[in-house]
């Protein structure tokens, strides 16, 4: 056997780690580009008759993300992204935004130009905003932006930039005496929007000090309604048959934009910037029923959470990619953007004074420069009516799993004239793994695309052999996305245990739900010149939301005389018949003061430890209460689960106990979560005791806090066995994949 010098055989594994470990670059340039409900499909490199050059090579030539979740509709899909943080958490669970209701990101948020602001960036805001625009202060000039170029609202005439009469378009900036101006462009009259974005892009990285980093979001109004193109553009890319006369003016507004994003990418090239960029394009959601846009294979559409509604055409490019030229399946969620962009900006959120609030986004960088997986969950979406504070559904309740019916649909029925999907109530779509669940009393249900649109739209049953464009449906709807990702087959009979786990998270999303008053939409809002602008300026209208409705169930009257609260009025709650206060910490608290706060009523002093909703409950069942059951006044906690010391009405998972080990690099690891894999590995020396030479032992953690197997100790090898054997120790859960094992093993193999 050949031996090498052991300082040779250190400079490889050294080297090997180097050139295999994920990278991740400081401060690089971030070109974010957003298309408006386009398709999945709707690309060259997914087969469309849709010409997309620039996109595709640049997706080629980087990584192409399969499995990147949006939201559903435009402004909640633009939240998520600003905040990092799912819409149950910002409110925007309510659907989306109407020109005229009183809401927006509430200021509390950091959004992501003003992380990226303090942290040395140049940001310059591009196309639609969407996020809330009733007061100054929710505008995007004022939300960390220093510029920010398009229009307020969610949609407007391509060529007069106005929604109905009146016009949204403007350069907002704020001058060399810091004082904000708000320019209205009605120079612009006449100028197609795609270009106007494309042109105003390529100034901004003609003018960009490159001494600073640039973050430049792009998102372009293509191709959502209404669906206009110019007709010399139209001739110019669609003059034969190679595309169906009823999908051409789609096509070209997707084809100008693609050529935008060229020159943008050929720009950045000249100023000797693509080097240290970064470069992302997807879609805010999919494309919309009836559009001519294609989400195939996948169905449903925009406004659905079926994979054609949720699943965006999405890819990454850049330089300081390790790995690139495939496609990624790994999970990406649209809000792990911002905690993507947070850690390679070097942001420290705990060093600034603003205090950002918890994120649900993950890093995955690591996903994207090397293939390694970082999440296996993603929430689609979440509704409750419980969360509204000044009203009541109108679709009745009905348990998710009901004796023999637990996974049928429970009726198919049409839709009415007006009903839109974002206005269903109280479901979960939720993905793990390669599984997704849409469960609940009231969502809907759509068909599919063809190819291309080819063929047009291909409707669902009714029940009687007829089709129908969409429906309303309940029950529970279970897919295994890794043999069906057209979502055809409902598996949720054959794979009960799978049903329950997904529904058992149902708990812990519910307790995250801010709640909220239901949005209203205001008829008395005029602008006097013509122009969209915020209209609130009182100081009471400056708060989110603005007032607080009385608590009702089991509450004793507050204020007879008052019908809502004002931000900071504090009160006492007082329960009747029995009940206790949501936060208690005995079955004997039934009173409480609380405070009406910025979203809504809650406990004063403000609990650190409470995160669920300010009211009179039977028993207390907080987060981890998991589908606990009142029973005489307190919470009977399910398999798996046990009373919390500190709060007696409560229920905590129960977890595996703490490994106590010895010759290993931890002395002491966990407690773990259920479904948690645990890995020790003996240090250099050592092996498992009753095994020959096996140095690595796996342990799982199941339900109920025991492992499947007892740790046996590490025991001291011969001679020979430590000769032979040159391996690290670690215990330690499985995240990330690593490939330190694959160095070492080389190293010692060389030996």
């Amino acid at each position: 056997m050949i031996k090498f010098p052991a300082t040779l055989l250190l400079l490889l594994a050294s080297g090997f780690l180097a050139i295999s470990r994920s990278s991740t670059p400081k401060q690089p340039n971030i070109v974010f580009i957003v298309a408006d409900d386009m398709g999945y499909q709707d690309v060259g490199f997914r087969g469309s008759n849709i010409r997309t050059p620039n996109i595709d090579r640049l997706a080629r030539e980087g990584v192409i993300l399969e499995n990147h979740y949006v939201m559903a509709v435009c402004a909640p899909a633009r939240a998520t992204l600003m905040t990092g943080r799912y819409p149950i958490r910002t409110g925007f669970w309510q659907g989306n935004l109407h020109p005229t209701q009183e809401f927006g990101l509430g200021l509390d948020e950091t959004l992501l130009p003003e992380m990226l602001k303090r942290n040395g960036y140049a940001t310059h805001g591009v196309g639609k905003w969407h996020c809330g625009t009733y007061t100054w202060d929710h505008t995007p000039a004022k939300r960390g932006f220093d510029t920010y170029f398009g229009l307020f609202l969610g949609i407007q005439d391509y060529y007069t930039h106005h929604r109905g009469s009146w016009l949204d378009f403007r350069e907002d900036y704020h001058d060399a005496d810091s004082e904000f101006v708000d320019d209205i462009r009605d120079d612009l009259d006449g100028h197609y929007n795609t270009y106007l974005f494309t042109d105003r892009s390529l100034e901004l990285i003609s003018n960009h000090d490159k001494s600073q980093p640039l973050f430049l979001y792009l998102a372009y109004t293509a191709p959502h309604t209404p669906y206009q193109a110019p007709l010399e553009d139209i001739e110019k890319y669609y003059n034969s048959d190679s595309i169906q006369d009823s999908r051409k003016i789609y096509a070209t507004m997707i084809s100008i934009m693609d050529d935008g994003i060229g020159k943008i990418a050929d720009a950045l090239k000249d100023r000797d910037m693509m080097d240290n960029t970064i470069i992302v394009f997807t879609s805010d959601n999919g494309a919309r029923r009836m559009s001519q846009g294609s989400n195939f294979p996948l169905r449903g559409d925009k406004g659905t959470f079926l994979e054609g509604g949720v699943r965006s055409l999405a890819f990454v490019n850049s330089p300081l990619i390790q790995k690139t030229g495939y496609i990624n399946t790994n999970l990406h969620h649209f809000s792990d953007w911002y905690a993507t962009f947070q850690n390679l900006a070097g942001d420290n959120p705990k060093k600034h004074v603003k205090t950002q609030l918890p994120i649900d986004g993950v890093d995955i960088w690591s996903s994207i420069d090397n293939d390694l997986p970082c999440r296996e969950e993603v929430l689609l979406e979440f509704r409750d009516s419980s969360k509204y504070l000044n009203a009541v559904s109108d679709v009745p309740k009905t348990d998710l799993c009901d004796n023999e019916n637990c996974f049928d649909l429970s009726g198919v029925l049409k839709f009415k004239d007006g009903e839109l999907t974002f206005n269903a109530q109280d479901f979960l779509a939720l993905r793990w793994k390669n599984w997704k669940i849409l469960a609940g009393s009231t969502f809907e249900l759509r068909g599919w695309t063809t190819k291309n649109n080819g063929d047009g739209y291909i409707g669902i049953s009714d029940g009687s052999g007829d089709k129908i464009d969409r429906s309303h449906v309940s029950g529970t709807l279970l897919f295994d996305l890794s043999s069906d990702v057209s979502e055809e087959r409902n598996v949720a009979g054959q794979y009960p245990d799978i049903v329950l786990k997904l529904l058992a998270k149902r708990q812990g999303y519910l307790a995250k739900v801010v709640p909220l008053q239901r949005r209203q939409l205001r008829d008395d809002i005029v602008m006097d010149d013509g122009v969209w602008r915020p209209w609130a300026k009182d100081e009471h209208e400056l708060q989110r939301p603005p007032t607080c409705a009385p608590l009702t169930g089991n509450v004793s009257s507050m204020v007879p005389d008052l019908v809502s609260y004002a931000t900071e009025d504090r009160v006492t709650l007082t329960c009747v018949n029995n009940y206790i206060i949501s936060w208690a910490a005995s079955e004997s608290d039934n009173s409480a003061t609380i405070k009406c706060g910025g979203t809504g009523w809650v406990s004063e002093p403000l609990l650190e430890n409470f995160s669920g909703a300010v009211g009179c409950v039977e028993c207390n069942i907080e987060v981890e209460c998991t589908e606990g059951t009142c029973s005489g006044g307190e919470c009977v906690c399910i398999d798996g689960h046990e009373k919390s010391t500190d709060y007696p009405s409560l229920c905590t998972l129960i977890k595996c106990p703490i490994l106590a080990l010895t010759n290993t690099a931890a002395d002491v690891t966990g407690p773990y979560s259920p479904d948690t894999i645990v890995t020790v590995t003996c240090n250099e020396g050592y092996h498992v005791a009753g095994t020959d030479s096996e140095t690595e032992q796996t342990l799982n953690c199941n339900l109920g806090g025991a492992y499947d197997v007892n740790l046996k100790p590490c025991v001291e090898k011969d001679e020979i066995e430590r000769r032979d054997n040159h391996n690290y120790s670690r215990g330690v859960a499985h995240e990330c994949s690593s490939i330190v094992a694959i160095a070492l093993s080389l190293a010692s193999w060389l030996i």
